[in-house]
């Protein structure tokens, strides 16, 4: 019965997101406190160091979840999950609590990634988009009502409950998928050459978007909390409702989107998502005052919302060929490179400019990187 895995993924990874939200605008405040004193090359490293720990980790990952199964791989990401809130709550200088962010970082690949390739396992050939659409509602929703959640658990109790309810989440979700996961493992196929170099090539395009898309996030993550409470005074409630707003305008338009990707062009979904993306974040430093960052904002989602069905459904039928873990794995690792570079650059660009230039430069980044995309996918036809 296709419908009891899909419940139970779509259970644990919305109660994984929501945790992850929860702290997701606030982890760039919490470094900046008195108690680290991070600086932008600091937040750079705290946020990349995320990244690398999951670039390492996942493409493995991946490959063994296709050979062990997916329960046993989500369920080693989330028991090592439930241990990192306390890591937060107990680092006491800036190399511990890069030290938790690398922990987190590596598990964070034994949990999306292979949820997402239980999805691919499940999906119907030429349902994948519905599917996948279907899915990325707990993904988006978790996140969505995450932040502003967060935002005010922040404001009224203090930061230490932020990681509490972390941990709260995180042993639901362990729990979830221990009841009512089955071990589901991939059946890798046999290359053939007919197919192999359209596969190739739709891998660097997934990759490439992965990779972009990431790296906007990354900066988005990491420095719009920081550019709406130095630059506009924006409360930590307002922030979360911002993040919030964003996520779940995407969350909104997950399952149409999908729906739209089975019947039209992936690779035009994605670069039309990826231009809109690219175009709004490159705006977001013009703003003055709440409504117009929220607006922007929305505007990005909107991009995201477009490309990220039809990416994921596009992923699911490479991996039919070549095991859907192992590609799933190696699209991670460019989303992690992403995740890495950007945080990188924009800590560079923070203590030598400002935080408006941030913007400036991951904007143009994303939007050359759209032009390469299309010729990339013009190439392949």
């Amino acid at each position: 019965m296709k419908s009891r895995p899909l419940f139970a993924l779509f259970l644990s990874i919305f109660a994984t997101m929501l945790g992850m939200g929860i702290l997701s605008p606030l982890i760039s405040i919490y470094s900046t406190s008195p108690k680290f004193n991070a600086t932008g090359i600091w937040l750079a490293i705290i946020f990349s160091g995320f990244s690398l720990a999951r670039i390492i980790s996942a493409p493995p990952v991946g490959m063994i979840s296709d050979i062990k199964g997916r329960k046993k791989v989500l369920m080693a990401g989330l028991l090592i999950y439930s241990i990192v809130p306390f890591g937060y709550l107990y680092a006491t200088s800036l190399y511990g609590l890069s030290l938790i962010r690398l922990i987190h970082g590596f598990s964070s690949a034994f949990i999306v990634p292979v949820a997402i390739a239980s999805v691919g396992d499940i999906s119907p050939t030429g349902e994948e988009g519905k599917y996948m659409g279907l899915f990325s509602i707990s993904l988006f929703l978790g996140m969505g009502i995450g932040p502003v959640i967060g935002g005010v658990i922040n404001d009224r109790f203090g930061m230490d409950y932020i990681f509490y309810s972390m941990e709260i989440l995180f042993l639901i979700a362990l729990i979830l998928v221990f009841l009512f996961l089955p071990n589901m493992k991939g059946a890798p196929q046999e290359d053939n050459s007919t197919k192999g170099s359209l596969r190739e090539i739709n891998t660097l395009i997934l990759s490439i978007f992965g990779f972009l898309n990431s790296l906007g996030r990354g900066t988005l993550i990491a420095f719009l909390p920081i550019f709406a409470y130095c630059t506009l005074n924006l409360s930590a409630s307002l922030i979360g409702l911002i993040f919030t707003s964003n996520i779940i305008l995407t969350f909104l338009l997950q399952y149409p989107s999908g729906l739209t990707a089975d019947k039209t062009s992936k690779m035009n979904l994605i670069i039309v998502g990826s231009f809109i993306y690219a175009l709004f974040l490159l705006f977001i430093p013009f703003s003055k005052n709440f409504l117009e960052l929220l607006i922007l904002n929305l505007s990005v989602g909107m991009g995201n919302a477009l490309s990220t069905p039809a990416s994921m459904s596009a992923a699911a039928e490479v991996g039919r060929d070549c095991g859907m873990g192992t590609t799933m794995g190696r699209i991670d690792m460019a989303m992690g490179m992403g995740m890495i570079v950007g945080p990188l650059i924009s800590g560079v660009i923070l203590d030598s400019f400002g935080i408006r230039e941030v913007f400036y430069v991951v904007g143009m980044i994303n939007l050359f990187g759209t032009a390469l995309l299309f010729l990339v996918c013009k190439k392949g036809r």
